[in-house]
């Protein structure tokens, strides 16, 4: 019993730094993807 225990909470410990690194490498992404949208944006507005 003990050792299912100890088994489930280093996977709730794991799930949690997991989901974790997942949303910083979203809002990672989110970033740049627009920082670029902007970039694109000024590089159009230049053009015209």
């Amino acid at each position: 019993m003990k050792i299912t225990n100890w088994i489930y909470s280093i996977n709730k410990i794991l799930e949690m730094s997991f989901s974790r690194k997942i949303k910083q490498l979203i809002e990672v992404a989110w970033l740049k993807i627009l920082f670029l949208r902007k970039r694109l944006f000024e590089l159009q507005k230049r053009q015209l």
